[in-house]
């Protein structure tokens, strides 16, 4: 029997922007009408019904009239009355998924910019001419080596592959002055290659107006219709049924504070599990390979590990969730999360999961159902998918004047007169949470995943539930501007392109919003705990945050200490101190407690976002890269005691100190060895293997030229782990060491007050005493950290110690000198 018999239609995954080439998916790395209903009814499309055949499409004979080994044969209809002079308006735009795409069209209908590869579709299928039944077809030899890419002056091939991306697109949208328009409204993969090939050795994918992203691999004459494609009366627009500024019960109320993480809680170590450690040689990061490092772990304190996101996903870091309630098969199953979550739990380590809901994928199932205007069940649920995401209808505006179609933040939903929210990217639809609806499914998300044996979430992107273009704003509403202006690369124009983006929030409802769901969650989980990314270094911006959750990761103190100790020129030409940000840490603490007594602050050395802890600490307060490519290995000490200075103050802050993965090594990320004119994919440096002894475990992921996250000069003769466990002096040992004072039961695990002071005999001396809370088992603790190149004589207080007042710690220090890069802990007995 014929492979092309077993009749079956695969749902597929959606990856790439609409508004790329599909060579950005390394990438987390982009008001609606009061006609707005939950009543969405549907209307008829055109049929693909055509005449019959000479020769049946399924058949052999079909296959053997044209078919070659070797070859793709895509075809695609757009219904009984399309000419051909509308199939020759699209081409498809084919890629290796994860590398550069290419497009197979008409040359003459194309934009001249685009190279294409062959003259379009086929002039003759089988027996008939240019259309058959199933349409116009498109042959693509696979084994082809120098397929053109699009802009790019490089060429690729499609051999060997088992899955290919696609995309249906418009070709008059190709000219870079806008957004593509695709059919379908999505890119879509073929799946299973060698699977799906038939006895001839051709690969045949049919696709249909209307359901292009799930082709079959044998041609069915069955009608399909999307009720959404032609619909001209706007009933499809997304529900709106919550006024939140006014959400009742959880706008007056506080949630609770986790009380086990903010007694139990010190260390905490930040996981990028794509690129920690491989368990199964793939050169992929997964779940049995952090179980087995607990032990790894258990050595730097740790009693608070943050997994990346591990949900079924498209990309490679996870920040584009497919199904939320499935773990991605390269991170591992759901035994291994268990198997994990138990270990963990026995060496006191509790686990948090990185809870990504600002947005979701074009390739998620309810995303999906949602361009069909489909209804269904989640979780028992009754749901109108359509409501899960934003649609507007053309002509609808979305703030001030503008209207949504030219709106950069708004894609075209296919062919269709809607668009879709999505504004960090077009493949990462934002939920719309101004419907009841999807608060609700989150909040079942959440308590899932809490009833499985997680201890809370690290919160992706807070601040943007709400940006002030997608929400319906009050005049009462608190409006936080950022507007920037960014200079990328386009990949499909092969140029760089200016770009004003706007990220102003609404900080008003997305309090009010975090209000409803962390007390909606602790209901039944009073000790999950939730630390909020909100990417801003303003601690005013920050602290309203607190009327709604536990924690937020402190981005002021990450960029403080480098302005405050090494940028050293401030904007009117004068110095700071490091006294001066001994006290910005005193300030600040106390501001937070006045909104949330109990807050649990979340320093941390760097993450997967910015730049490394040492090439961070070694830049300049204008050039946040300046200093890279100083930071070599043979022993440029001011730069490591640096990194190791910065990691003292931010480990040995209140609350809990999380560690990026590798700083504790000193890793690098050196951006300056940048192989491309363009810094699109520039995380990937951010994200370089661990250097574990054995190679096998490390983690190298590729995704074409110049998008890999092989080491850098530095990282290339970085000792590894077990040879700086080995060193006293190494980065790793003072990182342990560090971490086991802020580990220790002594340490306070809920500050009562805070002293800092600034000491003019010596700016470089960091002077912080942390008192115990009354009442309270734990100690008093004062800390030195002389941050630069002079010694400290007795000055800040140091030498004058208490009765009952115990050095417990010293590096580069005598009892009476802290020398240069020196710190000192002494604890106050009881």
């Amino acid at each position: 029997m014929k492979k092309s018999k077993l009749l079956f239609t695969l749902s597929l995954l959606t990856l790439l922007s609409l508004s790329s080439c599909a060579c950005n998916n390394d990438n987390p790395v982009n008001s609606s009408s009061s006609t707005n209903s939950t009543t969405h009814t549907s209307s008829s499309s055109g049929s693909n019904s055509s005449s019959s055949l000479s020769v049946d499409v399924n058949s052999d004979a079909y296959d053997d009239s044209y078919s070659e080994a070797g070859h793709l044969y895509v075809h695609y209809s757009r219904g009984e009355n399309a000419t051909k002079e509308e199939y020759d308006s699209y081409g498809l735009w084919l890629w290796p998924v994860g590398k550069e795409g290419a497009l197979f069209a008409s040359p003459s209908k194309a934009h001249p910019s685009i190279t294409t590869n062959g003259t379009g579709w086929m002039s003759s299928i089988g027996n008939k001419g240019a259309i058959d039944e199933a349409g116009v077809c498109m042959d693509i030899d696979l084994n082809k080596e120098d397929y053109a890419c699009g802009k790019i002056s490089k060429n690729f091939t499609l051999k060997n592959l088992e899955r290919i991306g696609y995309l249906v697109v418009k070709l008059s949208s190709m000219d870079g002055s806008s957004h593509w328009v695709s059919d379908g409204g999505g890119d879509a993969f073929i799946e299973d290659v060698s699977i799906n090939t038939r006895e001839n050795g051709s690969i045949h994918v049919f696709l249909k107006t209307g359901s292009v992203r799930t082709p079959s691999y044998v041609y069915s004459s069955k009608v399909v219709v999307n009720p959404i494609s032609k619909d001209t009366t706007g009933k499809y627009r997304s529900l709106i049924d919550i006024e939140s500024s006014k959400v009742g019960q959880y706008n007056k109320l506080n949630s609770t504070t986790s009380n086990k993480f903010k007694q139990d809680g010190a260390m905490g170590y930040q996981l990028f599990i794509p690129t920690f450690a491989d368990s199964n040689g793939d050169g992929f990061g997964d779940l049995r390979g952090v179980i087995n490092k607990l032990d790894y772990l258990e050595s730097l304190s740790i009693d608070t590990l943050w997994l990346s996101p591990f949900l079924k996903c498209n990309s490679y870091h996870g920040y584009d969730t497919v199904d939320y309630y499935q773990i991605d098969a390269r991170f591992g199953t759901m035994e291994d999360l268990k198997e994990l979550i138990k270990k963990a739990h026995e060496k006191g380590i509790k686990v948090l999961m990185d809870f990504v809901i600002n947005h979701s994928s074009t390739s998620s199932d309810w995303f999906m159902k949602a361009q069909n205007g489909e209804e269904g069940e989640i979780n028992g649920r009754k749901v109108n998918y359509r409501d899960l995401f934003h649609f507007k209808y053309k002509g609808d505006i979305t703030e001030g004047t503008t209207k949504v179609e030219d709106d950069p933040d708004w894609y075209q939903d296919g062919e269709s007169n809607y668009y879709y929210y999505a504004k960090f990217a077009s493949n990462m639809p934002e939920f719309n949470f101004e419907a009841q609806i999807t608060r609700d499914v989150i909040v079942d998300v959440a308590n899932y995943w809490l009833n499985l044996g997680i201890d809370g979430y690290r919160l992706d992107a807070i601040k943007h539930i709400y940006m002030w273009d997608e929400a319906n704003n009050e005049t009462t509403d608190k409006k936080i501007e950022d507007v920037s202006t960014s200079k990328t690369y386009d990949e499909q124009l092969g140029q760089f392109v200016e770009k004003t983006v706007d990220y102003s929030v609404n900080t008003t409802k997305n309090v009010l919003f975090w209000k409803e769901i962390a007390n909606r969650v602790k209901e039944a989980y009073p000790d999950c705990y939730f630390v909020g990314e909100n990417f801003t270094g303003d601690p005013k911006q920050i602290s309203p945050y607190y009327e709604s959750i536990d924690s937020q990761f402190d981005f002021n103190s990450y960029y403080h200490n480098l302005e405050y100790l090494y940028a050293k020129k401030d904007g009117n030409g004068g110095y700071h101190t490091a006294g001066q940000l001994a006290l910005d840490t005193k300030t600040k603490y106390e501001d937070y407690r006045k909104i949330r007594s109990d807050f649990i602050n979340a320093t941390f050395t760097s993450n997967h976002d910015v730049s490394r802890a040492i090439n961070h600490i070694n830049s300049t307060k204008d050039s946040e890269f300046g200093v890279e490519n100083d930071v070599i290995i043979d022993g440029s000490a001011t730069q490591i005691n640096r990194a190791k200075m910065h990691a003292a103050i931010t480990l040995l802050q209140p609350g809990i100190s999380y560690i990026y993965n590798g700083d504790e090594l000193g890793m690098s990320s050196n951006t300056k060895e940048n192989k491309n004119e363009h810094n699109n994919s520039i995380d990937r440096y951010y994200r370089q293997p661990i250097k574990w002894a054995n190679e096998n475990e490390r983690c190298f992921i590729t995704f074409g030229e110049g998008y890999d996250n092989s080491y850098d000069s530095y990282n290339k003769v970085l000792k590894n782990v077990d040879e700086q466990s080995q060193e006293a002096n190494s980065m790793l040992s003072f990182y342990q060491d560090i971490a086991r004072i802020k580990g220790d039961e002594h340490f306070p695990s809920d500050v009562g007050t805070i002293e800092a002071y600034e000491y003019n005999d010596n700016a470089n001396v960091y002077y912080l005493i942390l008192n115990p809370k009354q009442g309270s088992n734990d100690y008093k603790y004062r800390i030195w950290i002389n941050t630069g190149s002079k010694s400290n004589l007795g000055s800040a207080g140091y030498g004058g110690f208490e009765q009952g007042e115990k050095v417990i710690y010293k590096y580069n220090a005598t009892d009476t000198q802290i020398s240069p890069y020196g710190v000192v802990v002494s604890r106050v007995e009881k």
